[in-house]
C-alpha cells in the first residue's frame, strides 16, 4: 500500500538535518509524576544543548503521562500545557523538535506481548483518536516540529506495521496537511526493514527513521534488562571482534537464545566499515530522495569507554558521509547519558569527551 504519493521518494524532500539528543527519562521511560516532570529538565538544559552547537531534540512522551484513563483517554490538559511550555523553551533556544509517542496502552517497545494495534481493530481505532487530537492540537505550532508517530514497533513482520500505517498516516494527513510525520521502520525501528517501509509508504512532509545499536554485544555489553545477553560477561572493545565466542560456545549450561546469538559473532570483526555495510539501506534510499533520521543509537556507560567513543565517533562520520540526522541517545542518564546525573541540581558528571566527539558530528547547514 502506499499511504500518499506514488513516487519513488518525497516530492520535497526536508531540508533541515537534525544532529541533537534525546530527552529519554523526562517524560517517558520515568516515574511520570509532575515533580520528576519539573526536575529532569529545565530550561537551562535546552539552553546548554543549543550552546554546545546542537540543533535539535526528541522528545519520547508516554501516552500514560499526557492522555487521561492510563493514557487510554483524552489529553490531560494540564500535562499538554507542560508539552507546550517545553516546546517553548525549544523554539526559544532554536532548536528543532521532533516529538515521540514513546509508549502506549497498546504498544510497547519494552514489553513486545503489548502490540494490540495492528491484531485489534479497536485498539487501532484509539490509538489512532488520540494521535489525531495530538496532532490536531498541535496544529498552530509555529516552530519546526515533527511528529514521530510511535517508538520502535516491535512487528516482526513488517507488513504488520504498514497496515497500521495505512489507516494512522491519512488520519493525521488529515488533521494536518503540513505536519512533517516520522515513521519508524518495523522490528525496533531496524535499518534491514527500511527499504519495506519505504516501499509501503509515500508522499511529502515523511521522514524515514531508524534507531541503531549494532551489535547489541558493543552497545547494551553488561544491560541488566538485555535478557539474551546477560550470561555474557566479557568487556567487548571496538573496534574488534567479540571476545571468546568459541569458549562460550562451548558452554553446556549457556541457554539457547544466548546462544544463538553469539553463534551470529562467528567470524565478525566489528569496525567502521562493518557498521557501513549494515547503512547501506539507509544510504540507497537516500540517494532515492527519502530523508532518513536516526532516532536512537549510543554506547551503554558500562561498556569500555575507549569502545564507547570508538564506536559513536564512527557512528557519526557514517551519518556524515550519507546526509542521516541524528538523535544520541541521551542526553541525562537513562545508562547512556552524556550528564550522568538525575538532575541539574544534583552534582552530576559530564562526560566531556564523549561531548566532543558529538559536537564535532554536528551537520552545519
Amino acid at each position: 500500500m502506499k499511504t500518499g504519493d506514488d513516487r519513488d521518494g518525497p516530492m520535497n524532500p526536508i531540508p533541515l538535518q537534525p544532529s541533537g539528543f534525546n530527552l529519554g527519562g523526562w517524560l517517558s521511560q520515568s516515574p511520570l509524576t509532575d515533580r520528576h516532570a519539573e526536575r529532569f529538565i529545565v530550561p537551562e538544559d535546552i539552553h546548554r544543548i543549543a550552546a554546545w552547537g546542537f540543533n535539535s531534540v526528541r522528545l519520547p512522551v508516554d501516552a500514560e503521562w499526557l492522555f487521561q484513563g492510563g493514557g487510554r483517554g483524552h489529553l490531560d490538559a494540564r500535562r499538554f500545557d507542560f508539552v507546550l511550555k517545553a516546546l517553548g523553551w525549544m523554539k526559544n533556544a532554536g532548536l528543532h523538535v521532533m516529538l515521540d509517542v514513546h509508549e502506549t496502552p497498546w504498544h510497547s517497545f519494552a514489553r513486545p506481548q503489548q502490540h494490540d494495534l495492528w491484531l485489534d481493530p479497536d485498539s487501532l481505532a484509539a490509538y489512532t483518536r488520540q494521535s489525531v487530537e495530538l496532532v490536531s492540537r498541535l496544529k498552530g505550532w509555529n516552530a519546526p516540529l515533527w511528529i514521530d508517530v510511535l517508538n520502535e514497533p516491535v512487528a516482526k513482520d513488517p507488513s504488520d506495521w504498514h497496515k497500521v500505517l495505512e489507516v494512522l498516516v491519512p488520519a493525521l494527513r488529515e488533521a494536518d496537511p503540513a505536519r512533517t510525520l516520522v515513521l519508524e521502520s518495523a522490528q525496533w525501528g531496524h535499518v534491514s526493514h527500511l527499504e519495506a517501509l519505504a516501499d509501503a509508504v509515500g508522499g511529502e512532509g515523511l521522514v524515514l527513521s531508524f534507531h541503531f545499536y549494532e551489535p547489541l554485544f558493543i552497545t547494551h555489553q553488561h544491560a541488566r534488562w538485555w535478557k539474551e545477553g546477560k550470561p555474557y560477561t566479557e568487556d567487548v572493545p571496538y573496534p574488534g571482534p567479540v571476545p571468546k565466542v568459541e569458549e562460550y560456545l562451548s558452554r553446556p549450561d549457556l541457554p539457547p537464545e544466548t546462544r544463538g546469538k553469539i553463534e551470529e559473532q562467528k567470524g565478525r570483526y566489528w569496525d567502521k566499515k562493518s557498521l557501513r555495510e549494515l547503512l547501506a539501506p539507509v544510504v540507497g534510499l537516500i540517494r532515492k530522495g527519502f530523508t532518513l533520521n536516526c532516532g536512537e543509537f549510543g554506547v551503554i556507560q558500562e561498556a569500555p569507554n575507549a569502545t564507547r567513543l570508538n564506536w559513536t565517533r564512527d557512528m557519526l562520520e557514517l551519518f556524515a558521509e550519507s546526509g542521516v540526522g541524528w538523535h544520541y541517545w541521551t542526553y541525562r542518564a537513562m545508562d547512556f547519558g552524556v550528564c550522568d546525573g538525575p538532575y541539574p541540581s544534583d552534582r552530576e558528571f559530564l562526560r566531556a569527551d564523549l561531548l566532543e566527539i558529538l559536537k564535532k558530528g554536528v551537520v552545519i547547514p
